[in-house]
């Protein structure tokens, strides 16, 4: 079986289990309803009168996102190895890496359809209600473009972790990788806060006064 053969066959195999997959519905309404709720939080900013842009609530499902996929990710392809999926796909021919790359693409493609689940909503009824965006459509465009890329590093990265790391205990990363996401995330807004108040730029500067 040639490559262009086995990578064609196993996408279309993957898209036609994501169609009916629980999961993958699953997170395009969380990101549905997260988008209609932080709509519904801007409108009433502005209704009391807080100067709350469109752009601000847009540009959040880049960080929902990644909670969403890493849960996402780990349920539709630890899924083969609880099924036994990737032992028939190797057994009639496929390569590993045609299986790892046919993940790699069909949770990419999810993850970019997961996010247009926030952003739908939040384009179509916040631009009447919220008075659309204060940046320009380009900047939109532009920034959008971004966070899909972004997206699809991360579900590489998430089906990576399910498929070579943890593949003994792929149900857990159900758990284990949106955990650790947030980890990550609450680390970095904690480094990121601390530096925008001033206490490691006052430590810095204090280090290198000392070190002269």
């Amino acid at each position: 079986m040639s490559a262009k053969l086995s990578i064609n066959l196993l996408l279309r195999a993957n898209f036609y289990r994501l169609w009916r997959s629980a999961s993958f519905w699953a997170a395009v309404s969380t990101m549905f309803g997260v988008g209609i709720f932080e709509l519904a939080v801007g409108v009433h900013a502005q209704r009391q009168g807080t100067p709350v842009p469109l752009d601000n609530r847009y540009m959040l499902f880049v960080l929902m996102s990644g909670v969403v996929l890493s849960a996402f990710c780990s349920l539709f392809v630890g899924a083969e190895y609880s099924d036994g999926a990737i032992r028939n796909k190797i057994a009639v021919g496929h390569s590993r890496a045609a299986v790892y790359l046919a993940n790699l693409v069909t949770c990419s493609a999810a993850g970019v359809l997961v996010c247009l689940g926030y952003i739908l909503p939040m384009t179509a009824a916040g631009i009447p209600l919220m008075g659309g965006f204060t940046l320009p459509p380009a900047s939109v465009l532009w920034f959008t473009l971004c966070a899909f890329l972004m997206t699809a590093s991360l579900c590489a990265v998430f089906a990576c972790a399910v498929t070579a790391l943890l593949p003994p205990r792929a149900g857990l990363t159900g758990i284990l990788l949106p955990g650790s996401f947030c980890l990550v995330l609450l680390c970095l807004t904690w480094g990121l806060l601390r530096v925008v108040s001033g206490e490691d730029l006052m430590w810095l500067k204090k280090l290198a006064v000392e070190r002269r």
